[in-house]
């Protein structure tokens, strides 16, 4: 429930500031910055004895963390050199980030064996198996300063989000904003990949859904992408659950296979098509 939230959440952020309904908590690297850390991990476990099963959750964790705060620090100095914040900037070069992190991911399995191969790939699936307080205490502080941050700012939000110069005439410090909910959502979404995996297209299924039902107010899109969020991530672990009997699917499996019907159409669709999705 509170990784669905807070993915949710940063979906709206990240398609607010960048004004693009594709844009999602893994637009900047972040998750990719994060499994590199993660897989990272796992394949130097033999060569400095570390532990190399899920069960490890503190090890991997703090790679994971790692891995993401790298690739946030990496966004910023990119987007920072272009003198202006730009949105198709931020967008492709977290891009680009993915993609180099993706080729090191590839070359670390090509060099590990079987075992360290089978846990990298299982992980990089997501799960929700592994709970227990020590998730869920550091998760929900998370949860609840990230998402009071993002809710004590919707308003500002909404006018940077439909004209920068018009909010910044209206006393809203859009540098601060922009950066400053940026941050707050690149860190939520690192600290859920490190705990749960890299679970895709909840930031993205679920606030463009809300948006089409109660339209653009952060007001009312937040709080609704919240629970929505929640709910969506726990029906589809409770698929991954059922759907093969005894045998549990990693629910990253459910959500990518939801996920990448509905990113085609939002695609190929008008609203999609056009990049911008507010009105």
């Amino acid at each position: 429930v509170i990784a669905g939230a807070i993915l949710a959440s940063a979906g709206v952020v990240y398609q607010a500031l960048l004004r693009n309904p594709l844009a999602s908590p893994y637009t900047l690297g972040v998750s990719g910055g994060a499994t590199f850390g993660a897989v990272l991990t796992i394949a130097l476990s033999g060569a400095f004895g570390l532990p190399t099963h899920l069960q490890s959750l503190p090890v991997i964790s703090t790679a994971a963390l790692m891995g993401a705060a790298v690739a946030i620090g990496l966004i910023y100095a990119l987007a920072r050199s272009a003198g202006r914040f730009s949105p198709s900037t931020i967008i492709l070069a977290g891009v680009t980030l993915n993609l180099l992190f993706g080729s090191l991911i590839l070359l670390l399995q090509y060099l590990s064996d079987f075992t360290q191969v089978y846990e990298m790939i299982r992980w990089m699936m997501g799960g929700l198996d592994i709970v227990g307080l020590e998730v869920f205490w550091p998760l929900g502080a998370l949860a609840v300063a990230g998402l009071g941050t993002i809710g004590w700012f919707a308003r500002d939000l909404d006018l940077v989000a439909v004209d920068p110069l018009a909010a910044a005439t209206l006393g809203v410090r859009v540098g601060a904003v922009r950066w400053g909910l940026l941050l707050v959502a690149s860190l939520m979404t690192g600290c859920v990949v490190a705990f749960c995996g890299p679970i895709g297209f909840i930031g993205l299924i679920v606030p463009h859904c809300v948006r089409m039902v109660l339209g653009a107010s952060h007001a009312r899109v937040l709080p609704a992408s919240i629970i929505a969020g929640a709910i969506f991530l726990l029906a589809c672990d409770t698929a991954a659950q059922n759907i093969l009997g005894d045998e549990e699917l990693p629910v990253g499996v459910i959500t990518a296979m939801l996920g990448g019907p509905f990113f085609l159409w939002l695609l190929l669709s008008r609203r999609g098509g056009s990049g911008v999705w507010m009105d």
